[in-house]
């Protein structure tokens, strides 16, 4: 497919603990198109995270990636040298991380962190971005994020800025210079709610003008229906749904992405959402089936033992659940 910037193929990614290996990330299969804003949405520990450090390279030392392939540009991002990944990281993708208090060095001021930035990027035309503009380019991206006195940001310390301002900072970063793809993981955590959606808006609006494609990390499903073009329903680490944004929220097939659904509150009222019942799965031993088994309500022997196969419910919708792969059979 010619307008494909990344395909992740058969994903499998764990972690070493104490009492063994954690199987977190079970074969996952994720595309995104040039262009094309594509949402991840999971509850908390599902391994959203966990996938926008695979794709950069930045995986914590317990991680381990033992399966399949990140195709960035048809180059495998798996197979790059520590050289190779660092150029990815500069030049092709950049990451608004969801901790911004771990993710800046606190021996260093915002104005060297972002030079740093500024200075090892390029332009859309392949020419790098000249000295004499680095400090300007930053100046105006802390300005686009609403930080307000941008000279005195760049003079202070990430320890100097508040949680809220130091998560404007590295969203400022992640604008500031042209990149292919934006991985923008929970990207409003730490943002008070009237500038939240003025960030969004930010975010959005650069991602359309300069034709960036980005992955959008959230468990807030309002966030994710109007920045998103389609979205994969993430949970115990398989895709479980997958569709364009409209076509999921309007007509959820998977049992698990109808109950996630009718856990958002509601204006007419009707009760409180009771939520889903039973506990995330157990990624020391999370068995052969489907991971949603042991909490959905219409789960068939086979969702036991068995993994799901991913089945087309309708054009461009999937699934991957036995209910409607007996239906197909039928």
């Amino acid at each position: 497919m010619a307008d494909l910037l990344l395909s992740i193929t058969d994903l499998k990614v764990g972690y070493r603990v104490y009492k063994g290996q954690l199987k977190v990330i079970n074969g996952v299969n994720i595309e995104v198109r040039k262009g094309e804003r594509v949402g991840i949405v999971g509850e908390t520990g599902s391994g959203k995270t966990t996938i926008a450090r695979s794709i950069t390279g930045i995986l914590p030392k317990a991680g381990r990636i033992s399966g399949g392939k990140i195709l960035l540009d048809g180059k495998d991002v798996l197979t790059m040298s520590a050289h190779e990944l660092s150029i990815l990281r500069g030049q092709k993708v950049a990451m608004i991380f969801q901790d911004p208090t771990s993710a800046l060095n606190p021996v260093l001021k915002i104005g060297s962190i972002m030079s740093d930035i500024i200075g090892y990027a390029y332009n859309p035309d392949g020419s790098r971005i000249p000295k004499s503009q680095i400090h300007e380019t930053a100046v105006n991206a802390l300005g686009s994020a609403s930080l307000p006195d941008p000279d005195r940001i760049l003079a202070s310390y990430p320890f100097q800025l508040s949680g809220g301002m130091r998560q404007r900072v590295f969203i400022a970063m992640a604008l500031a210079t042209p990149r292919e793809l934006l991985l923008a993981d929970e990207p409003t955590t730490n943002l008070d709610v009237t500038i939240q959606d003025q960030i969004l808006r930010l975010i959005k609006t650069r991602v359309d003008e300069r034709h960036v494609s980005m992955i959008l990390i959230s468990h807030s499903l309002d966030i994710v229906s109007e920045m998103t073009d389609r979205v994969y329903m993430l949970y115990g680490g398989t895709v479980v749904e997958q569709a364009n944004t409209r076509d999921l929220f309007e007509n959820p097939y998977h049992p698990y992405s109808r109950a996630l659904m009718s856990c958002i509150p509601k204006l007419s009222g009707g009760g409180i959402a009771s939520g889903i019942s039973g506990e995330m799965v157990n990624y020391l031993a999370p068995g052969n089936g489907c991971r949603f088994s042991s909490r959905c309500s219409k789960a068939l022997p086979v969702c036991v033992t068995e993994p799901p196969p991913m089945v087309e419910v309708e054009p461009g919708h999937r699934v991957a659940c036995f209910l409607f792969s007996e239906k197909q059979r039928s």
